[in-house]
C-alpha cells in the first residue's frame, strides 16, 4: 500500500511544528508554501526523494518524502535524516548551539518527534 498523506507534529518545548508530506506531489507542497509565504519562491529539484524546509522567522518546518514504507530501513533512515535537519533548525532558531555541550537538547527533540511521527505513520499505514 502506497501512502499519500500529510501529517503534522508539534512539540511543546520550542513550540515548533513539522508538517510531513509522504507520497504527495512535491509541487503541492511548493504551491501551499508559496501561497502561505509569497515572499519566498519554493521550487524543488526532480532528483531528490526527500527534503526539509525551514521557514525563517517562523516555527514551521516541512518535510517531503517520495515514499514511506515502515518495513523499509532506507525510508526509516530517510525520515530520521530529515528530522535531524528539522531538529537542528529548531535549536538554531532558539539560540541553542548544536555541539558536544548541548547534544541532549538535539537528541531529546529528535527522539520526541521521531517517535510521534513513527506512531502516526504506523497508524496511517495500518488504515
Amino acid at each position: 500500500m502506497k501512502l499519500n498523506i500529510k501529517l503534522e507534529c508539534s512539540e511543546p518545548i520550542y513550540n515548533s511544528t513539522v508538517v510531513v508530506y509522504v507520497g504527495l506531489d512535491k509541487n503541492l507542497l511548493a504551491k501551499e508554501l508559496n501561497e502561505e509565504y509569497p515572499e519566498n519562491c519554493f521550487l524543488y529539484p526532480d532528483w531528490c526523494d526527500a527534503f526539509h524546509v525551514s521557514l525563517p522567522n517562523t516555527q514551521k518546518h516541512y518535510i517531503w518524502m517520495e515514499t514511506y514504507n515502515p518495513l523499509d530501513s532506507n525510508d526509516i533512515a530517510t525520515l530520521a535524516h530529515e528530522l535531524i535537519h528539522y531538529s537542528m533548525a529548531v535549536l538554531n532558531s532558539a539560540g541553542i548551539p548544536v555541539d558536544k555541550d548541548h547534544d541532549e537538547a538535539l537528541t531529546h527533540l529528535f527522539h520526541y518527534t521521531f517517535n510521534k511521527l513513527l506512531l502516526k505513520l504506523g497508524e496511517a499505514n495500518a488504515g
